[in-house]
């Protein structure tokens, strides 16, 4: 059985994601972004395919065809109903 995987660094990450390295860490330790791969005791990637579905998720998110997160509402919009009077 023969995969192509394409494994991606940190830069081209934050490259096709447009997100900072922080960003990229703090979604990742908060299970919201593909878990990175430990290639080598100081080199890490991501799976090429993992991080496009990331992405894609987004975009079918933003169509509403699904949504995304961990459900809570978020501290930038907060639910009608909490709104300030």
């Amino acid at each position: 059985m023969s995969h192509n995987v394409r494994i991606l660094r940190r830069g081209e990450v934050c490259e096709r994601v447009n997100c900072s390295p922080s960003t990229i860490d703090r979604l990742e330790a908060a299970r919201q972004f593909p878990q990175r791969v430990q290639l080598s005791p100081y080199t890490v990637g991501w799976v090429e395919a993992e991080v496009t579905e990331w992405v894609e998720e987004r975009m079918r998110a933003r169509a509403g065809e699904r949504r995304i997160g961990d459900g809570r509402p978020s501290k930038r919009h907060p639910p009608a109903s909490h709104a300030p009077l």
